[in-house]
């Protein structure tokens, strides 16, 4: 793809990306489904696309599972499969794909720490790889920075991290990761100028991947709970059961659904695609 083109194409979206779209369309254009089942139309749209970021709030039961869901609607579809672990883990996380054995998980330092992987090292993330483990046709790539890592610039290293394994592989990148890194597009509504992984990785990957051939899906949800570590005010940072919402967004009060699917009209928050949960919930950590 033409490099000013795709340089257009991000500016264009860049600009757009705080518009909420109008509540008649959210009526309109939600697509109500049953729990965390993938509608046909949200399957339909990735089934062409090389990379696939599904952004999600670290620490709930649902995320993990619906990111299963899309994955296994694929189909026979051939994968390299992204979590958020760091890569220092990857040798534990090949071998108990293999074996199975939780023990080779728990002694990690990732999995031992909750305050340091923040509901990333949660019981739903461990059942997403024993579930993993089912599919013959997938490939799980570790893509975060390791603990000692002490640069600034951590999106842009994980994206260096993405396109070096992807590189010339003919295979569909799939990735679990936070809402924050999913976003295709360049800064957030609090800081314009936040690099954001999914942006770099465009970026970096010299058209390889675009916004053509690439797309993401932001898990929204009304409320809940979930385990993270959260800070309040630049307070200090407390890690354990957070509740949160109603919200009372338009993805929240518009319709009535539980569960939902939204292509939307414009890229929103980052992103091209919503699958609303109404109530998430907490997943401890492993």
């Amino acid at each position: 793809m033409n490099q000013l083109r795709i340089a257009f194409l991000l500016t264009a979206l860049t600009a757009c990306a705080s518009q909420v779209p109008a509540t008649s369309y959210i009526k309109r254009d939600a697509i109500q489904t049953n729990d965390l089942q993938p509608t046909s139309q949200l399957t339909a749209s990735l089934l062409d696309k090389k990379m696939i970021l599904i952004g999600e709030n670290h620490g709930t039961n649902e995320a993990p599972e619906m990111a299963f869901k899309i994955i296994k609607a694929l189909g026979n579809e051939k994968l390299i499969v992204g979590l958020e672990f760091p890569t220092d883990i990857q040798s534990p996380i090949n071998k108990f794909l293999k074996s199975g054995k939780e023990s080779i998980l728990r002694e990690t330092y990732f999995f031992q720490n909750a305050e340091y992987h923040s509901g990333r090292g949660s019981k739903a993330m461990i059942q997403l790889l024993k579930n993993l483990r089912t599919l013959p046709n997938v490939e799980v790539f570790c893509f975060d920075v390791t603990k000692e890592y002490k640069g600034k610039d951590r999106d842009s290293q994980m994206a260096k991290n993405i396109v070096g394994k992807t590189h010339g592989d003919p295979r569909t990148f799939i990735a679990l990761t936070g809402n924050i890194h999913s976003r295709l597009v360049p800064g957030t509504p609090w800081n314009p100028n936040h690099v954001t992984m999914g942006a770099e990785i465009l970026r970096l990957s010299n058209g390889e991947f675009n916004l053509l051939n690439s797309t993401n899906i932001l898990l929204r949800n009304s409320g809940g709970s979930a385990w993270q570590c959260v800070s309040d005010n630049k307070g200090p940072i407390n890690c354990g059961l957070n509740n949160f919402g109603p919200s009372l967004s338009p993805y929240a009060t518009e319709v009535p659904f539980d569960f939902y699917y939204l292509k939307e009209p414009q890229i929103k928050d980052g992103h091209f695609n919503t699958f609303f949960i109404r109530k998430v919930s907490a997943s401890e950590p492993f």
